[in-house]
């Protein structure tokens, strides 16, 4: 039995491109999710393709959630969909849509309403 998988804690999964990462935005989003109360993890990858980092994400979290990132890209994903069905797929503008973005993931695990995302910060 490999225990290091069976001890593998619940948590949103965040894949992003380790070329094109941009810190801020990994923050703002882990901020987020951790202001609901949900563990998460970060990993860089070498995949170019925001689907499919999102898309392997979800895949691995034991939540059946995940987050890919690709420049301000990012994507929102659940195991259960199709690669390219993802519930979120948002070119960030700022930190607030990246904090909403993280909250959001959350929020799918707890199973309560989104929050909405900001069109234009001030």
């Amino acid at each position: 039995m490999n225990r290091n998988k069976s001890l593998k804690k619940p948590s949103i999964y965040i894949f992003c491109n380790k070329n094109k990462k941009n810190k801020e935005l990994i923050n703002q989003i882990g901020y987020g999710i951790e202001e609901e109360g949900i563990p998460f993890k970060v990993s860089l990858k070498e995949e170019n393709s925001v689907n499919k980092l999102a898309y392997n994400a979800a895949q691995e979290s034991k939540l059946g959630i995940g987050i890919g990132i690709n420049n301000n890209r990012v994507l929102l994903q659940m195991k259960k969909l199709k690669e390219k069905n993802p519930i979120f797929d948002i070119k960030i503008a700022g930190q607030l849509q990246s904090k909403i973005m993280g909250i959001n993931a959350a929020r799918l695990e707890k199973k309560i309403p989104f929050k909405e995302f900001v069109v234009k910060e001030d």
